[in-house]
């Protein structure tokens, strides 16, 4: 028979026990839509996005002429970065489907390159200017193929979830070139001829991807 004493002692061990499983429940918890997305820019984003970066810079002595960033944006990292977008967004499945079914189109038809550029010259850190003191080319297999460039429409915290080498003293373009990502992208980007080259009275570098 047991004892007064080893019945409360006894209930109070199945207590504790209760208590442990109670908070490793609400340990495991269902992850969120945001740590999702933080998950899987570790996982995935992130490891596509420093393989398709590459930098650019060009000093006159110890001046600054320029500096910049870029991602060549393929066809495997626009799908991941739509995907990273709708988990910080929450997209339903349609609408995810939707803009990647136009990115594809997109890049049927052009190559995009994400571009975070600086310079310290007021007159020359806009590559979008009519009359620019730059101008950028995509090489692919020796053939140049010259580009256009266009601003960014998103504010600079959102870019940089989605580029966090991009800061605010930078200005974010995309650049479009007049040949198919989907063509260039398996044998050219596997044999290093993919080159992205910008040129100008400043001076000229190039970045092979």
């Amino acid at each position: 028979m047991r004892t007064n004493k080893q019945v409360k002692w006894f209930r109070f061990f199945v207590f504790l026990f209760c208590l442990s499983l109670l908070a490793c429940q609400s340990s495991q918890k269902t992850p969120t839509s945001y740590q999702k997305a933080e998950a899987f820019f570790d996982d995935e984003y992130e490891p596509l996005l420093k393989k398709l970066s590459k930098k650019m810079s060009a000093y006159n002595g110890l001046h600054n002429q320029f500096y910049l960033n870029a991602t060549l944006i393929s066809p495997d990292f626009k799908k991941s970065q739509l995907q990273l977008q709708s988990l910080y967004y929450q997209w339903t499945p349609k609408e995810l489907n939707s803009k990647i079914q136009s990115s594809q189109v997109e890049m049927s038809q052009s190559t995009e390159v994400f571009t975070s550029f600086f310079s310290p010259h007021t007159e020359a850190d806009d590559l979008t200017l009519r009359k620019k003191p730059w101008r950028f080319f995509l090489e692919v297999d020796g053939q140049k193929y010259e580009g256009t460039a266009s601003h960014i429409k998103q504010n600079v915290l959102e870019t940089q979830k989605l580029y966090p080498y991009h800061n605010r003293w930078s200005k974010a373009f995309v650049l479009k070139f007049p040949i198919p990502v989907t063509s260039i992208v398996k044998s050219s980007l596997a044999n290093d001829k993919v080159k992205l080259i910008l040129t100008g009275p400043i001076d000229a570098k190039s970045a092979t991807f």
